[in-house]
């Protein structure tokens, strides 16, 4: 059940770091295609968000969930859109992973 929930819990937050992925570029380049297709994609990570609850506690999975989603985005911001990451937010998401080992003891 902890790897079903784990798959789920990431598959729930890669949908929505696409989603807000997609919604950034909704407000970059004022597509509505972009804007529906971002609310879709946020849908379809709140079924399986739904369903990863049903596993596990809430507060152990929004941890999760949180650090996965900051990295993805993070990951396109920095690739794709050129943007720069101070120390600050290298150091918040090293103080993520840590809170996720330190759930799982």
């Amino acid at each position: 059940m902890k790897y079903l929930f784990l798959a789920l819990v990431i598959v729930a937050s890669l949908f929505e770091a696409f989603g807000d992925i997609l919604l950034k570029q909704w407000s970059l380049l004022h597509s509505k295609l972009y804007f529906v297709m971002g609310i879709v994609v946020y849908v379809i990570a709140i079924v399986f968000w739904a369903v990863a609850l049903k596993y596990e506690t809430l507060s152990r999975a929004i941890v999760v969930a949180t650090l996965i989603n900051v990295v993805v985005v993070l990951l396109f911001g920095v690739l794709i859109l050129r943007e720069n990451i101070s120390s600050v937010n290298k150091l918040g998401i090293l103080l993520g992973f840590v809170a996720i080992v330190l759930l799982e003891i």
